[in-house]
C-alpha cells in the first residue's frame, strides 16, 4: 500500500478526513504561535 493509496484513504471517509484536517491545523497553528513568540523574545529580551 502506497502513501498516496492511503492519503486517499483517508481523504474518502469525512470523519477521518476531518481529523487529519484538525491534526494539520493545530500542527500549523503550533509553527506559528512559536514563531512569533521566538520573534517577541529576540526583540524584547
Amino acid at each position: 500500500m502506497s502513501i498516496e493509496d492511503r492519503l486517499l484513504a483517508v481523504l474518502e471517509d469525512p470523519e477521518r478526513r476531518a481529523n487529519a484536517f484538525r491534526w494539520l491545523w493545530i500542527v500549523s497553528m503550533a509553527f506559528v504561535f512559536f514563531g512569533y513568540g521566538y520573534i517577541a523574545w529576540v526583540l524584547l529580551f
